[in-house]
């Protein structure tokens, strides 16, 4: 039976869900293709673990001090676009751009969630305040670029690229 506990007995979760997609779309004109690559990608990660798992109950009545709560997303958007010459000649071509959009965010949360440790730090906290630190943090990325490259074949053993 899987009851999320990991090989001392101490509780772990972690999970991941991960979702992308991309499709080619092209289109010819006789002589030149036109070509189109969209993509999407997105991922949700939780992990949940004891940092300090004891073997016996300590004084407060647990047996895990410190528990880590991270959870994660990140989303991106791409895009790519190219036009290409067909290979049918000395001239030959490619010229193209890239975009891409990304977003990250990650909170955590670690502290003594399962004990009672504002009972020792009365009369300024009492039994039923959680004692955790919690760091949030969002990041936000973005890519532009051009490409280009041109090929002309002089003769059939030398060709000048730029």
């Amino acid at each position: 039976k899987l009851d999320r506990r990991n090989a001392s007995g101490f509780f772990d979760i972690s999970t991941t869900d991960l979702y992308e997609g991309a499709i080619e779309l092209k289109w010819d004109f006789g002589g030149a293709q036109l070509i189109s690559t969209p993509s999407y990608q997105k991922s949700d990660a939780a992990i949940v673990f004891e940092n300090v798992p004891l073997p016996v109950l300590s004084p407060l009545g647990v047996n895990g001090l410190v528990v880590t709560d991270q959870l994660e997303r990140y989303e991106q958007i791409s895009q790519e676009i190219r036009l290409q010459s067909d290979n049918d000649g000395p001239l030959q071509y490619m010229l193209g751009g890239y975009f891409d959009r990304g977003t990250l965010r990650v909170g955590t949360r670690l502290g003594y969630f399962q004990a009672a440790l504002g009972a020792l730090a009365t009369p300024d906290f009492s039994a039923t305040d959680l004692i955790v630190s919690a760091a949030d943090a969002h990041q936000k990325s973005r890519t532009l670029s051009a490409f280009g490259t041109l090929t002309y074949q002089l003769s059939p053993v030398f060709e000048v690229t730029a």
